[in-house]
């Protein structure tokens, strides 16, 4: 079990670090989809490892969500963006974010923000009683890199997708912290992401039909 936290926690750093210097969103939207599949298959080894059956048809669930469910449907948002915004090359569908980092200034505060976790957290979690617990500055730094994507992205649906990566890296601390997260709150907070995800679709769709684009720089500039 210990190597498949250790792969899970591996895959998450980087596909987060890509995800950061990446700035094509059809790319970014698979690369949560990696992450998906590297949390779910790492929630499944620890359920198997307990024996839990129910534990285990949850994390299966919770795989589907993140893996499958709230990629595509980020895609599929992408998609309806790319083709408003470019209706005269239908062949052109590399939809590329904006920023205000460029790459090189990203990944290089993530690896900042990756060091200071492990020096910092990384005391806290010990004496925790899990084996797995050296890893959970892992998700600690994905949370922190989340919210950078949060804090420099210009799109509205750049800003979902650095969501999905802060809850990432929730449920990640918690896994390795414990050793593995309780079954309903396994599902619950799929569920929850899953609706917040829909709630923001719809911001972005109505941000998209009243302003002709999804870049949200502008609304910085309101006052009351």
């Amino acid at each position: 079990m210990t190597f498949f936290l250790q792969l899970c926690a591996g895959t998450l750093l980087i596909s987060t670090i890509v995800i950061v210097w990446r700035r094509s969103l059809k790319s970014t939207a698979r690369l949560l989809s990696i992450q998906g599949l590297a949390l779910g298959f790492g929630l499944f080894a620890v359920e198997v490892t307990r024996g839990n059956s129910l534990g285990v048809a949850i994390s299966l669930t919770v795989l589907a969500l993140k893996a499958f469910v709230l990629p595509l449907l980020i895609q599929r948002r992408l998609k309806i963006i790319n083709q408003d915004s470019r209706p005269s090359d239908p062949s052109n569908n590399e939809l590329r974010d904006d920023t205000y980092l460029n790459p090189t200034a990203g990944v290089f505060i993530s690896a900042l923000l990756i060091g200071g976790a492990f020096v910092v957290t990384g005391p806290l979690f010990t004496n925790t009683g899990s084996t797995s617990s050296y890893l959970a500055p892992t998700g600690i730094a994905i949370v922190l890199i989340g919210f950078l994507i949060i804090s420099s992205r210009r799109r509205a649906i750049s800003q979902l997708i650095g969501f999905v990566v802060v809850d990432n890296g929730i449920t990640a601390t918690a896994l390795f912290v414990s050793g593995g997260v309780p079954t309903l709150v396994e599902l619950s907070s799929s569920v929850d992401v899953l609706l917040v995800v829909l709630i923001l679709q719809a911001f972005t769709y109505r941000l998209r039909d009243h302003f002709g684009h999804t870049d949200i720089s502008q609304l910085r500039n309101l006052r009351d």
